[in-house]
């Protein structure tokens, strides 16, 4: 598979991306009030593969 990601970060940058897509779906007019406060529910949804955890 051509398309596999093995690089730790771009795992995470991946993952990050399709976090924001679902969040996107979810909500579309969401914004985060600040870089903190994004990365720390991206990160959390990344940690536990679950969208419900942050209460989007």
């Amino acid at each position: 598979m051509s398309d596999y990601i093995t690089i730790p970060n771009k795992i995470t940058d991946k993952s990050f991306e399709m976090i924001q897509d679902e969040i996107d779906h979810i909500d579309p007019n969401y914004t985060f009030h600040s870089a903190v406060e994004e990365a720390t529910i991206k990160r959390a949804i990344h940690t536990t593969a679950d969208l419900t955890t942050s209460k989007i």
